[in-house]
């Protein structure tokens, strides 16, 4: 059930911004991009599963190579 809840408040939160111009996405629309996250100090990593779960809800292809609370050391990979 957790994970319907968030699906739905992450939905919610994006309609909120559907109004607003996204001025990156207006010259990109069908354009294959590849990124990663990485961290920008030591630390311990949070948000990957509600980023994994936003990426999927708009068939964005995502792996994760830490999971929420991992240790991690500064440009360590999180997620690609």
């Amino acid at each position: 059930m957790r994970g319907a809840l968030l699906e739905k408040k992450l939905l919610e939160m994006i309609s909120e911004d559907v109004h607003f111009c996204d001025i990156t996405t207006a010259f990109t629309p069908d354009k294959k991009v590849t990124a990663e996250i990485r961290a920008r100090q030591d630390g311990i990593v949070s948000g990957i599963e509600e980023v994994s779960v936003l990426f999927k809800l708009f068939n964005i292809s995502s792996q994760a190579k830490k999971k929420d609370s991992d240790s991690v050391k500064k440009t360590t990979s999180c997620l690609s």
